[in-house]
């Protein structure tokens, strides 16, 4: 996947489930509401059509290095649900960066 670095990123450039959400209607601002259902091999509400982000407490979310990377791996949601289709017996699939952002599919 190639990526190109950017500086600044607007508003509507990134949107993300961030795996932290309190699902706040009034806070939707760069955030994706899940349609979650109950998963019986998983045991818990999921979403089979997003990933869910999580970025470590301790890391600003709108820091250069973590938009580009949300950026960048925004694409995984193809390539898991691709996976899945192709091998229906996967699981969770995670990817997790230097920064200690991650990003894991299902979304739960």
């Amino acid at each position: 996947m190639e990526h190109q670095w950017k500086d600044e990123f607007e508003d509507e450039d990134i949107s993300y489930y961030n795996s932290k959400d309190n699902l706040d209607p009034n806070r939707t601002e760069g955030r994706v509401r899940p349609d979650f259902r109950h998963d019986s091999s998983f045991k818990r509400l999921t979403d089979y059509n997003l990933t869910a982000v999580h970025i470590p407490t301790d890391i600003y979310n709108g820091s250069t290095i973590v938009l580009n990377e949300l950026n960048w791996t925004e694409r995984l949601e193809d390539v898991f649900r691709k996976n899945r289709e192709d091998d229906p017996t996967v699981l969770w699939q995670v990817f997790g960066s230097a920064t200690g952002l991650a990003r894991y599919y299902p979304g739960k």
